[in-house]
């Protein structure tokens, strides 16, 4: 290989698997301190900008930046309104009305490999990109910091505390793997899209670990499941549903392929939007009470002849992962029938690459939920970067747990199917996504 097309390759894996360092998050949390205290005035509402962000998709770069004067803009000193997430991704003013049954707000799609959206927080409206990670139930935001003592590469927002309404303090800690954050509880209200949300707990982060600031996001607003036992508080979307600003306790993504033209990624709040859909839904039970897990019968080329996890297999939900991560047993093998080759690098996953040239004669992968055929095909899961198609299958160690075959289903697997979550009756339903 040339010695450039090593250096291209070797960078663009570490954002991968810089992306999925959220995918460990249910395996070794430091649950954090019960949050106290409620607001001490009445529900705030946030200034909208004055100027629209702007992220045009064919000029993004494999590491985002986005100008802190383009994210905080300014906001205007007239009536405060309620912010709403345009078609455009852009943040404008609503009138003042009663809860909103849905909200919708924009994703964007940063090399096939990271989704991230914004939210807002405080009175002050300090605006935010983050991940929504279907992994981890915890929301956390950057604090504000000594910036001379961060690196040069981290350009995020950070959370003014100074502004929110309850600061109780306590002591925020949650794990990554081997990816560490501490900081302390507060309270604040928090908007994302039509919907705003008082009372809201999350972790003001004063120490990330060094990857964090790589991904130059200003955190993650988690939508899994919290831990009662440890008295962790409620999450955004959970407190959503118990305030009743959703008609129904269900969000949903649609994740875009980069050349999907007009249709922009979303997730929305409160329901599914049938523009980005078409067809049924097929519904799986969960089969955990903590995450988003289900049963695979099994999973096999579109053929039929290649069968993979034929005995079935449990999976998860994993909105912060680029991959689909599997057993060994199943994505070498898999890999090897797709005619992919292995890629020799240092890290905890086994990848496998294919020549750009053969991509159309790849098959559809099936995973088979629930007796019902679910078709991905190879624009899904082959991941274009710079020049290389990356399979999105890939393998490495635990993917075997309490006995079973695992799979961890990432922005590989939820480009192809528009993804519903149904909290209140603990399913997920997967429709064929329109591209």
């Amino acid at each position: 290989m040339h010695p450039l097309s090593a250096v291209v390759l070797s960078a663009t894996l570490a954002i991968i698997c810089a992306a999925d360092v959220l995918s460990s998050v249910a395996h070794g949390v430091k649950r954090p301190a019960k949050i106290l205290g409620p607001f001490s005035e009445s529900k705030p509402r946030l200034r909208p900008p004055t100027k629209p962000l702007k992220l045009h998709q064919s000029k993004r770069p494999l590491t985002p930046y986005v100008s802190k004067s383009e994210k905080l803009a300014s906001f205007s000193q007239r009536k405060p309104f309620r912010l709403h997430a345009s078609s455009q991704g852009n943040v404008n003013p609503i009138h003042d009305s009663p809860p909103v049954s849905t909200s919708e707000i924009r994703l964007w799609n940063l090399n096939n490999g990271k989704f991230y959206g914004i939210i807002g927080i405080g009175v002050s409206g300090q605006v935010f990109s983050v991940f929504f990670d279907t992994c981890s139930s915890p929301m956390w935001i950057t604090v504000s910091l000594d910036e001379l003592l961060l690196p040069s590469y981290y350009k995020t927002g950070k959370y003014d505390s100074s502004s929110n309404n309850t600061n109780e303090g306590k002591p925020f800690q949650l794990s990554y793997s081997a990816n560490h954050i501490t900081g302390t509880w507060s309270e604040d209200v928090v908007t994302i899209g039509d919907i705003v949300v008082p009372f809201q707990a999350f972790g003001n982060a004063s120490f990330v670990s060094d990857i964090f600031y790589r991904l130059h996001i200003g955190g993650v607003v988690g939508l899994g499941f919290r831990d009662i036992a440890n008295e962790e508080p409620l999450n955004v979307f959970d407190n959503m549903v118990s305030q009743g600003l959703v008609q129904a306790p269900v969000f949903s993504f649609y994740m875009n392929r980069m050349e999907a033209g007009t249709r922009q990624s979303r997730i929305m709040f409160g329901g599914v939007n049938p523009e980005f859909y078409t067809g049924d839904f097929t519904y799986v039970d969960m089969t955990a009470p903590n995450k988003w897990q289900f049963k695979i019968d099994r999973v096999q080329l579109f053929s039929g002849m290649e069968i993979f996890s034929e005995n079935g297999c449990q999976a998860e939900m994993d909105s912060t992962s680029t991959m689909i991560i599997g057993p060994r047993m199943d994505v070498i093998p898999l890999n090897i029938k797709l005619g992919g080759r292995p890629v020799s690098m240092p890290g905890p996953y086994e990848m496998f690459e294919f020549d750009c040239s053969s991509l159309d004669n790849l098959p559809a992968v099936q995973f088979i939920i629930n007796g019902q055929k679910l078709s991905l095909s190879s624009e899904d899961y082959v991941i274009k970067m710079y020049g290389r198609c990356l399979s999105g299958f890939a393998t490495k160690r635990g993917m075997i747990r309490d006995g079973q075959r695992f799979w961890r289903l990432g922005n590989a697997f939820m480009r192809g199917f528009y993804t519903q979550f149904d909290k209140g009756n603990r399913r997920i339903g997967f429709a064929q996504a329109k591209h």
